[in-house]
């Protein structure tokens, strides 16, 4: 009986490491290598980079949706808070904005319901240090949120649906914009 002792430590300790690892280190990783993709979209960090319409032979995502516009926003707060300016939503199709954190994590997703349809929306992203809004003027800024890290991505997507053609969305997106606000 003593014999199995050392191997049944050994497993025990191999599946607890094991567990960790998918659950602390894999998330980061994956996350590492969808912000370097991203960041060729965009030319950096806090600039939007528009994804062009898949098709049957793209690939970057496991089941992309030729049914949807996508562009992204890779952030960094290491220097401070964000501006995001979402352009005005049209009622009649299904928009949204996600927010996910360097783990993965989507910590916030606004859409039409969320927002005054029909005009620009202005949201403001802080930095997981902070604890409050210091000094900063927050008048018109419509939404304020707090990032849980430094580091992440905001996917905006449009569905093309209901007559909307690919140009008058693509000419909704370039009205995307992510901005870092100067301290």
């Amino acid at each position: 009986m003593t014999r199995w002792i050392g191997p049944v430590i050994a497993l025990l300790v191999g599946g607890i490491a094991g567990f960790y690892l998918v659950l602390h280190a894999l998330p980061g990783v994956i996350m590492g290598q969808a912000m370097e993709a991203f960041d060729t979209l965009g030319g950096g960090a806090n600039q939007v980079g528009h994804v062009p319409r898949v098709d049957e032979s793209s690939r970057n995502v496991v089941r992309p949706s030729p049914d949807i516009l996508y562009s992204a926003c890779l952030y960094d707060l290491a220097e401070g808070p964000l501006n995001v300016t979402v352009p005005p939503l049209d009622p009649e199709r299904y928009a949204s904005v996600s927010f996910f954190d360097a783990r993965t994590n989507n910590f916030e997703t606004i859409n039409m319901r969320d927002v005054q349809v029909g005009e620009t929306t202005e949201i403001f992203v802080y930095p997981p240090t902070w604890h409050t809004v210091p000094g900063y003027d927050l008048d018109g800024m419509d939404l304020v949120i707090g990032s849980p890290t430094r580091r992440g991505v905001l996917l905006f997507r449009q569905v093309l649906a209901g007559g909307v053609t690919v140009e008058a969305a693509d000419e909704l997106r370039q009205g995307l914009r992510c901005e870092a606000r100067e301290f």
